[in-house]
């Protein structure tokens, strides 16, 4: 079953991430499991941010925490910051693991623990901000901060889970798909 959660923290929660020293990227990816105990799923790993995305490329992983591996084709590989992701490639993370990726439209995506999500297709199109977005997400959390595809064209945006399609223009979600 899908779940939609507004990403607005109670006061007492953002006061608890901001001494534990999480990013909001990743605090908010692993929100569910945090949410139930109390304290944070996970400690953060050092954070480095790379605000531009190098042509050719359609997002870079922006931070990663403990066990993240992207599927390429029939190739897997650990995900490090500032490694590029694709269309067609799969975002697996194991338990406790969170990472935040960058695409090229501005949409910003952050992927909580045991959560497989692919970036099934991705076309963007800089001067006129058109293009075409689809997410799967199969299992887990992932937050989604939504770029110029929803903006300019909402029906160009789609994250689709077993359960539920969702289309949005200029949202900031979060979905949990439980296995």
């Amino acid at each position: 079953m899908s779940t939609v959660t507004d990403h607005r923290l109670p006061r007492r929660y953002r006061q608890t991430l901001m001494r534990h020293g999480l990013t909001w990227a990743l605090a908010c990816a692993l929100l569910p499991a945090w949410a139930q105990t109390g304290a944070p799923a996970a400690a953060a790993a050092p954070i480095t941010v790379r605000p531009a995305i190098p042509d050719g490329q359609d997002g870079v992983f922006q931070a990663v925490s403990r066990e993240v591996t992207v599927v390429h084709g029939s190739s897997r590989s650990a995900a490090l910051v500032g490694n590029p992701i694709e269309a067609g490639d799969r975002v697996l993370t194991g338990p406790r693991s969170a990472a935040a990726l960058a695409l090229r439209d501005g949409t910003r995506l952050s992927i909580g623990p045991s959560t497989r999500l692919e970036l099934t297709q991705f076309l963007y199109e800089p001067k006129t901000g058109s293009g075409n977005l689809l997410l799967t997400l199969v299992r887990g959390t992932v937050r989604v901060a939504t770029g110029s595809i929803a903006k300019v064209h909402p029906d160009q945006f789609k994250l689709v889970t077993p359960t539920a399609v969702i289309a949005g223009r200029d949202a900031d979600f979060i979905v949990e798909q439980a296995p």
